[in-house]
């Protein structure tokens, strides 16, 4: 997907292929809009590319099927210890690739679906604490929706407004709300 025509597919696939990362709607829009670093960025057509466009995904295997595989080498591995089920890293891969199932199965209702807006964040260094997270413009330069060109296509103008809305309660500016232009 590059550029990205069809956010609504570009969602539905987040959710598809990294359904732990992204597990609704709300955590795709942060992760392309409200994160540095992510490896999207603008286009000359105002539309989201990707930067890795350019790398083959046929290489790298399902998320599933790797669960499963890795299941299958530890229980083989630990036929001799006789650990109980709870502590078998067999059962935990066998969960987690339970678990990615469910997820795929229900992908595109996720894809329509809002999360929680994580509205805290670990303090840098210390695993214990956590602050209110807050995103102001000092932050937004770094963001795509605080670097979206003057021309953004007409598909990803909703999502901009979307964004804004949806996470309304961490945009921040000088200690009051951040107003959209």
């Amino acid at each position: 997907m590059d550029p990205v025509d069809d956010p609504e597919e570009f969602i539905a696939a987040s959710v598809w292929y990294h359904p732990l990362i992204f597990p609704t709607r709300t955590e795709v829009l942060d992760h392309t809009l409200l994160c540095n670093g992510n490896g999207y960025e603008w286009g000359a057509d105002g539309k989201i590319r990707s930067v890795f466009a350019h790398i083959d995904p046929s290489g790298d295997e399902d998320t599933i099927a790797r669960y499963e595989r890795e299941a299958a080498e530890e229980e083989a591995r630990s036929r001799k210890y006789e650990l109980p089920e709870e502590h078998s890293m067999a059962s935990y891969y066998r969960k987690q690739a339970a678990e990615l199932k469910v997820i795929r199965a229900q992908y595109l209702q996720r894809a329509r679906t809002y999360g929680p807006v994580r509205v805290r964040e670990q303090v840098p260094g210390n695993a214990d604490n956590y602050q209110a997270r807050v995103v102001t413009s000092r932050d937004l330069k770094w963001m795509l929706l605080g670097r979206a060109p003057q021309y953004v296509h007409p598909v990803w103008q909703p999502y901009l407004a979307e964004v804004r809305e949806l996470f309304a309660p961490v945009l921040m500016e000088q200690g009051a709300l951040w107003e959209s232009p």
